[in-house]
């Protein structure tokens, strides 16, 4: 019968180890057992801590020398406690704190713990021997490079996402699409000019001008959509200077790093088109629009006069 954690491959790594855990797990409860001991192996962390302390120690500390969780220490310290294993009082200095030791049931049972504990050592390290590849090395190095799997998932995840994202030139089949998604973050935030209004209506007016429009467009599957938008225009007082305008991104999608390939995008227009520099005007209470602006290498100026009323920023980048 075909192991389907083998065949997914990396992909069950989790699964994978935690069936060899489980395993394990169920083979010393039986141990356990069949040499007539009241012993879980699930406590064995907290309560092995206990027995190498020469003094109380809190559930903090616990927590910190185990790296097992809050609540995981309280509630296996509760069990252990409650099978009379452990005794706990609140400390003198702090209240708030609860200091755990040994009881004399434990230190009564723990000689023929440390016998069975030696033979569950002996007996790993004879399989470990047994291995190719040292189990105990490969998880020493596991659990660093696991330490952030978190992040990495997210960083890959975004990084995935913007692989399905493809940015095309203006197309007039688009122009609601232009329009929609820059009006939903305008009527959000500040109420629409006329500027709006003028470039909203007439986008084919921004390429007649010298400048261009360029959309983010997601593919899944045979349906495409578009996601994003940011534009270019001449700056009449500097022929070396464009600027850019109309960035948005569907409120849905935010999150998924199209902002940031359309501004790269963009930067990279203006250098086919001989920009020496852009230059934007936005306003602070956009906040993850001033961090990506940022990113990518925008710097604040002073400001000049701006036909923009929610304007309170205005920022260039050297090409």
């Amino acid at each position: 019968m075909a192991d389907i954690f083998k065949e997914l491959g990396e992909l069950a790594l989790g699964s994978r180890l935690k069936k060899i855990s489980d395993a394990m797990l169920k083979a010393s409860v039986a141990f356990y057992q069949q040499n007539n001991v009241a012993f879980e192996a699930r406590w064995f962390p907290i309560f092995y801590t206990l027995t190498t302390a020469t003094e109380p120690l809190s559930i903090l500390t616990v927590s910190e020398r185990t790296g097992l969780v809050h609540p995981t220490v309280v509630q296996l310290a509760n069990e252990l406690e409650a099978a009379g294993l452990i005794q706990s009082e609140k400390s003198v200095a702090d209240t708030r704190r609860r200091l755990m030791s040994l009881t004399p049931k434990a230190q009564e049972l723990l000689p023929t713990l440390r016998e069975l504990w030696a033979v569950f050592s002996e007996t790993n390290l004879q399989l470990l021997q047994k291995q190719k590849h040292n189990l105990l090395f490969a998880l020493e190095e596991a659990e660093a490079l696991w330490a952030n799997f978190s992040e990495l998932l997210s960083e890959n995840l975004k990084k995935r996402q913007a692989n399905n994202i493809e940015i095309v030139d203006y197309r007039p089949k688009w122009k609601a699409d232009f329009k929609r998604l820059n009006l939903e973050w305008i009527e959000k935030y500040f109420k629409v000019e006329q500027t709006d209004i003028d470039q909203l209506n007439h986008p084919e007016a921004i390429i007649y001008s010298g400048g261009c429009i360029i959309l983010a467009q997601i593919t899944e599957g045979s349906e495409s959509e578009i996601v994003g938008t940011a534009a270019l225009i001449p700056d009449h007082e500097d022929p070396e200077q464009l600027e850019l305008i109309k960035m948005a991104v569907s409120p849905r999608m935010q999150g998924k790093q199209i902002g940031k390939k359309l501004a790269l995008a963009a930067i990279q227009k203006a250098r086919d088109m001989g920009a020496k520099r852009i230059f934007l005007e936005s306003n602070t209470a956009l906040q993850p629009a001033m961090e990506l602006y940022k990113k990518v290498g925008f710097q604040k100026v002073q400001m000049r006069s701006s036909p923009w009323e929610r304007a309170n920023i205005q920022m260039v980048l050297e090409l």
